[in-house]
Parts: C-alpha cells; sequence; structure tokens
C-alpha cells in the first residue's frame, strides 16, 4: 500500500492538499513545490524543491517552464536570503563594535554591498558612511568602511584620496594598502600595487590578503603564470600549516589553474 506522500507525488500535490476541498494539481510535483516554498520560505521547503528539480535536471528533460520554475525558485531564495541577511547585519549594528570589532565591520561593509545592490547609489551610500567616519576619525574601521563604500560606487579616485588620507592617521594598517593597491591595479601600474600588496603583508592584514592580492595580480593583470603558480603554492601551505585545510584546498585549485596556463 502507497503511502500518503508517495500518492501526493503521483497526483503532483502534497498531503496537506488531501483535506483542501478544492486542491488543485500542479503540472509535476517540483512545480508544486516551487508554489510552497514561495509561500512558507522554510529552507527545507526551498531544499525539497531543490531536490526534485535536481532529478528533473538529472533525467535530460526539462521542458522551458521546468527552467523558469527552477529559475523563479532560485531567485525568490536569493531575494529572502539578501532579506534575512540585511536584517541580521543590521541587528549586529546596533550593538557595540568593541564587542568584535572584525564581525561588526564585515557587517556594516556587507550590508552597504546589499544597498548597493538594491539600487542604492552614491548619494545614499557615502553621507551616510562619511557621516560615520567625522563622528569616529580615530576609529580606523570607519575609513576602511569608507574606502569600501566607494568602491562599491565605483568612485574610484576618491577611494584613492581616501586612503592616502587614512594611512596619515593609520600608517600601520595592512588594509589600507591593500586599498592603494587595488587602486593602483585598476589604472595598470601593476609593480605599484604589488609593493602596496607586500607592504600590507608585512603589516599583518587579515588573512593573508596581500599574499591573495599578489598572486592574483600576477595571474590575471601582469599574465606571469609561472609567479602566480608559486605564490599559490606558497599560500597554500601557509594556510596548511595554520591548519585552515579548505582555504589551503581552494589556494592549491587556484595553482592548478594557473599551472594550466603555463602551457
Amino acid at each position: 500500500m502507497l503511502r500518503l506522500p508517495d500518492i501526493a507525488k503521483l497526483y503532483c500535490v502534497t498531503v496537506d492538499d488531501f483535506y483542501k476541498s478544492n486542491s488543485v494539481a500542479y503540472r509535476n510535483y517540483a512545480e508544486r513545490l516551487v508554489a510552497v516554498y514561495e509561500k512558507t520560505d522554510l529552507p527545507e521547503d526551498f531544499l525539497a524543491a531543490e531536490f526534485e528539480f535536481r532529478k528533473l535536471i538529472n533525467s535530460d528533460d526539462m521542458t522551458m517552464r521546468d527552467m523558469y520554475n527552477y529559475a523563479f525558485l532560485n531567485d525568490q531564495m536569493y531575494i529572502n536570503s539578501r532579506r534575512k541577511a540585511r536584517e541580521w547585519y543590521d541587528r549586529i549594528l546596533s550593538r557595540d563594535y568593541n564587542e568584535d570589532p572584525k564581525s561588526y565591520y564585515n557587517a556594516l561593509d556587507f550590508k552597504i554591498r546589499i544597498d548597493r545592490e538594491a539600487g542604492d547609489g552614491y548619494d545614499e551610500i557615502i553621507p551616510y558612511l562619511k557621516d560615520r567616519v567625522e563622528k569616529d576619525r580615530g576609529n580606523v574601521g570607519e575609513w576602511l568602511s569608507l574606502c569600501e563604500g566607494l568602491y562599491y560606487c565605483h568612485s574610484y579616485d576618491e577611494q584613492y584620496v581616501t586612503a592616502k588620507k587614512a594611512l596619515e592617521l593609520f600608517p600601520e594598517n595592512g588594509l589600507l594598502y591593500i586599498h592603494l593597491g587595488c587602486e593602483h591595479e585598476r589604472f595598470g601600474r601593476y609593480d605599484e600595487a604589488i609593493e602596496c600588496y607586500k607592504t600590507a603583508e608585512k603589516l599583518g592584514a587579515r588573512d593573508h590578503c596581500g599574499l591573495r592580492k599578489i598572486a592574483w595580480c600576477y595571474e590575471a593583470c601582469v599574465c606571469d603564470y609561472e609567479k602566480a603558480y608559486n605564490m599559490w603554492l606558497d599560500l597554500a601551505s601557509i594556510y596548511k600549516n595554520e591548519g585552515l585545510e579548505i582555504e589551503a584546498e581552494i589556494t592549491r585549485e587556484n595553482a592548478d589553474r594557473a599551472k594550466a596556463k603555463m602551457s
């Protein structure tokens, strides 16, 4: 005897539909689960729909309607996830940054990115960040977030000037050198960019982002794939020694990519 969930799948409905007086059958079970997720916004309902679509994709028998439904499912997940992320970033920003400065300013930077993607521009984002700097000029985190905001708003010249000004106050901050290096890189001044990244690494910029930027610059900008390959390998070794196995694996994959370009 079939169980209710199995019968529901046969008729492209859910078990709840059996208890409705006017339930409607959908084209297939995947389409029905898209409607369920749109209503509930629950991650388990998204995963249920994803699982059904995986079976359709693997069967190589998707109709255009199936493709649309799958795209719509992921679009809804993107919208819902962005909304949830912004809510939690706002919760973090309502607290004292001294509790966890790294998490606090990461939240501010990513909230600004979400606002930018949602359509906010320079006039909405930058005055807010400049006001934060004016209220706390001795806090390098506020300067770094202003630099990030200027980057998101494509105000690259002002980002460079701001980073230079901030370095007068915080000459030992490696992340400010990352911002300077990015601007040199953007305008093709690769030697200057690499020097900035080296300085950032010497100053202890977090997560060895100086070395990452050097390797990427060699690979994507200078096209010196051998140097990029060696840099990626060195960085992978550092991550491994620090116990960061996943980061080491990703970095080794970057090395393999650079090596493939050498031939």
